[in-house]
Formats: C-alpha cells, sequence, structure tokens
C-alpha cells in the first residue's frame, strides 16, 4: 500500500512540477518537487530510507499545506484593498 501511496504522491508531484514550469519555468521550486516525488518513490523500495522518504513526503505537505493557507491569506488581505 505504501508502494502505491508513494507512487501518486510522486505524480502529484510531477503534475505540481509541470504546472510551476508552466508558470515560471524550470527554476529552483521545479528541481525541489521533482527530486523529492522521485525520492519518496524510489525510497518505498530501499527499506533503509523508507523511514526518510515517508518524513521527506510529510514535510512537503505540511509547507504545502501552508502555502494554500498563506495564498488564501493574500487574496483575503489583497482583496479588501
Amino acid at each position: 500500500m505504501q508502494k502505491i501511496i508513494g507512487a501518486l504522491f510522486a505524480l502529484c508531484c510531477f503534475s505540481t512540477a509541470a504546472v510551476s514550469n508552466s508558470l515560471m519555468g524550470a527554476g529552483m521550486w521545479f528541481w525541489i518537487i521533482t527530486g523529492a516525488g522521485v525520492f519518496v518513490v524510489a525510497s518505498q523500495y530501499i527499506p533503509q530510507l523508507q523511514n526518510v522518504g515517508v518524513a521527506c513526503a510529510a514535510c512537503l505537505s505540511v509547507v504545502s499545506v501552508g502555502a494554500v493557507l498563506m495564498g488564501l491569506v493574500a487574496a483575503t488581505i489583497g482583496g479588501s484593498f
């Protein structure tokens, strides 16, 4: 089950990186998101790296949720002026 979730997470990372690439070009975040996706998938097949891959995916997920929340706050503040 973890391998399937890891593959789905990587697919989401690749699609996010593709959107980032189309909006801003292949910058730093494109490579970070793509690298994290590849690392999470690869870590599911290497037993020594499974916990590190899970921690990386959790960290990227928390940062993503924080980015969405900060975007909502920025839209609220910008929309009130």
